[in-house]
């Protein structure tokens, strides 16, 4: 198997937006209603934002405008994203943004090249780093552990209810979800 870690680019936009679909597909099936997952909306507002984001260079207001995104290849086809920055809010510097892989390509080592590669972005840039994780997200957050994320560290733990995505064109959750914060130290 053929594992490549790139700078993303805008012919990868439908790719990334198909990986991120298929993803929350898989791993959010047990706590977003199937409606969702299931409206042509949730599809078409993906795509419609990693074009934005990768083909017109689209931030929202206030985002870095030095953000990365970051592409796992495998056997030359797209399976993965990461995307890193400067973080939202408090709790650290730095913030993975999104890193999905598609399960089809889960348990091929793409998911730790690509997680190492974020690692690297974020170490150039910060001191410390932090990523939200669904709560009920078992495999991420054995995912994230395992790479050296933690939540409860620092100032201790750190949940939210994360009313969802904030996407034109998106069909709104029926009820916001618990998300955990994890951290890590770059240093």
């Amino acid at each position: 198997m053929g594992i490549e870690i790139r700078q993303s680019i805008g012919a990868d936009a439908d790719a990334i937006a198909e990986v991120h679909v298929a993803a929350w597909r898989v791993a959010y099936a047990h706590v977003v209603p199937a409606w969702f997952l299931a409206d042509p909306r949730f599809e078409s507002a993906r795509h419609d934002g990693w074009r934005r984001k990768l083909v017109d260079d689209h931030r929202p207001a206030g985002w870095d405008d030095n953000d990365q995104v970051f592409s796992g290849v495998l056997d030359g086809r797209v399976v993965g994203f990461g995307h890193v920055g400067a973080a939202h809010g408090p709790g650290a510097d730095g913030e993975i943004y999104g890193f999905y892989v598609h399960p089809e390509a889960w348990g091929t080592g793409l998911a730790d090249a690509l997680i190492e590669r974020c690692h690297e972005a974020l170490t150039a840039r910060f001191e410390d780093a932090l990523l939200w994780v669904l709560t009920d997200n078992g495999r991420a957050r054995r995912f994230y552990e395992r790479n050296g994320w933690s939540c409860g560290a620092g100032d201790g733990l750190v949940e939210d209810l994360w009313p969802g995505p904030s996407m034109a064109g998106m069909p709104p959750l029926p009820a916001p979800l618990m998300e955990t914060q994890f951290r890590r130290s770059l240093r």
